[in-house]
């Protein structure tokens, strides 16, 4: 699986100085990394790669995440996001096919982004594998109440993120609405990020669709294509008698 690290700032010394405990939890980290890339199951696309390595660039440059950040595209249908410790993010290709312009893009990787940072270390244990990007509350129902604070202030600082990197930061409640989830947590979400939004003033047009956004589509519905083979029905009507 190629890998593609993004960010002008080299994160230096992340794993210095940590506990025999925490060392051990890195290792684990390398080794479901290597695993993925012996299963074959990373999209080795340049073009797709580097497309969203640029946008994950951008992001770190402009938003200031001191970081670099590593993406990992992977074949599968889920249309979901996720991330590990040491600024890894790992991107389904559904999710790719659903998210609707590169500013909705944008502000889903900065929105797992300041989800996994806002966890404490021992949550990460437990959770770094387990923060799906906008469908947290609906998954996880018993323990997203107490994390319902850091939730919203990965949203307010998605927002503020994606404001300060040129792109439309009304992407953002646009998504939670088109989300199929219930409950009082995810109207709030959608309305206090509408609130902050409100409060932005920009003087250019923000970024929303590229056409460089239509030509990843394009390259990931060819990808994918062969490995959606028509059905076994289509085939039998096919056939001659």
């Amino acid at each position: 699986m190629r890998l593609l690290t993004c960010g002008l700032v080299a994160a230096s010394g992340l794993f210095a100085g940590q506990s025999e405990e925490n060392s051990a939890f890195q290792a684990l980290i390398r080794t479901f990394l290597n695993d993925l890339s012996r299963n074959n199951i990373g999209v080795d696309n340049p073009e797709i790669q580097d497309y969203v390595g640029r946008i994950a660039q951008k992001l770190s440059t402009d938003c200031n995440f001191g970081a670099s950040v590593t993406v990992h595209i992977l074949f599968n249908e889920e249309a979901n996001l996720s991330s590990l410790p040491g600024w890894h993010l790992i991107v389904h290709t559904g999710f790719l096919q659903h998210v609707r312009s590169e500013a909705a893009l944008a502000g889903a990787l900065t929105q797992i982004l300041f989800q996994s940072i806002s966890f404490r270390p021992e949550e990460r244990k437990t959770l770094w594998l387990g923060s799906p990007y906008l469908l947290y509350e609906s998954r996880f129902p018993g323990t997203a109440g107490s994390l319902r604070a850091r939730i919203l202030e990965a949203d307010r600082r998605a927002a503020t993120c994606l404001f300060a990197a040129g792109y439309d930061p009304a992407e953002l409640p646009e998504d939670l609405r088109l989300q199929s989830v219930s409950g009082d947590f995810h109207a709030e979400r959608i309305r206090r990020l509408e609130a902050q939004i409100q409060g932005l003033s920009r003087t250019s047009p923000a970024l929303i669709l590229t056409s460089s956004f239509l030509e990843m589509q394009y390259r990931l519905a060819a990808l994918l294509r062969p490995i959606h083979p028509t059905t076994l029905r289509a085939n039998r009507q096919q056939s001659p008698e």
